[in-house]
């Protein structure tokens, strides 16, 4: 992984639950409290649904794909069952 990216490195649930990675997308002006917060929604969603969330990948715009790209080789190398970006919250 380039010195560029991002990543979680804790694993948060069970070794009995399916994989998931997370991927959030930061601009500029996205701040580290947001991108905790992001990655704590991740957490939540995953731990609710049943899985196991591994590393959380923050890919800065001016530095895309680099994230992405690791998200990817993370993904094949640990067989993730799934990636979870997150969205826009309801009104």
């Amino acid at each position: 992984m380039g010195a560029n990216v991002i990543a979680t490195k804790t694993t948060i649930g069970g070794p009995d639950r399916p994989l998931l990675l997370g991927y959030i997308r930061a601009d500029a002006l996205t701040t580290e409290r947001e991108i905790g917060l992001a990655t704590a929604d991740l957490a939540g969603y995953a731990a609710q649904a049943g899985y196991a969330l591994g590393r959380v990948f923050v890919e800065r715009t001016e530095r895309v794909p680099a994230a992405f790209e690791a998200l990817m080789v993370e993904a094949e190398r640990t067989g993730a069952g799934a990636v979870l970006m997150p969205g826009p919250q309801p009104g």
